[in-house]
C-alpha cells in the first residue's frame, strides 16, 4: 500500500482499475481513526452488508443508488 503524506494531492479514480463483471476493492488509507476503501463496480450491485463504522459514499464516475 502506498503511503500518502498530509496535504498530498492524488486522483482517487486513478487508484483502482475496473474488472468486467466484478466489484474491485482497494484499501487506500488504513488508519486508527479512518479507513479509505475504494470500490469499483462494473456490474449491477454489491450485496447487502454491514460495516463496523460510519461510511461516506462518493460517486466518481457514473451514477448509482445507496440504501441505508
Amino acid at each position: 500500500m502506498k503511503t500518502y503524506k498530509t496535504g498530498e494531492v492524488f486522483s482517487l479514480a486513478k487508484q483502482i482499475q475496473l474488472e468486467e463483471g466484478k466489484a474491485v476493492k482497494k484499501l487506500v488509507i488504513d488508519g486508527e481513526a479512518m479507513k479509505l476503501l475504494l470500490v469499483g463496480i462494473d456490474h449491477g450491485e454489491l450485496p447487502a452488508h454491514t460495516a463496523p463504522m460510519n461510511g461516506l459514499i462518493s460517486v466518481l464516475e457514473g451514477e448509482g443508488r445507496s440504501f441505508i
